[in-house]
């Protein structure tokens, strides 16, 4: 078997969401996750997931969406804070 991890985006343009996922097949073991996951609510960006090492939050404000349009959904509600991971 080869191996094969291919990074897939996909879009649900009916819910507002957009995932990157990695699927396929490393050292004989199936690949299946999500890497970055992000839905419009309520006029605000939800980062509902961020698997990189990257700051994704950073990444959006730089394309031009302050950080008050941005909810981090991985963290407790109780977190008024922005913290990006």
């Amino acid at each position: 078997m080869q191996d094969e991890v291919e990074a897939r985006l996909m879009f649900d343009e009916l819910r507002d969401r957009c995932q990157l996922i990695y699927i396929g097949w490393h050292q004989g073991n199936r690949v299946f996750g999500p890497v970055l996951h992000w839905e419009l609510r309520e006029g605000k960006v939800w980062l509902e997931w961020n698997g990189t090492e990257d700051e994704s939050g950073e990444i959006l404000v730089e394309q031009g969406i302050p950080k008050t349009d941005m909810v981090v959904g991985f963290h407790p509600p109780s977190l008024n804070l922005l913290r990006f991971c």
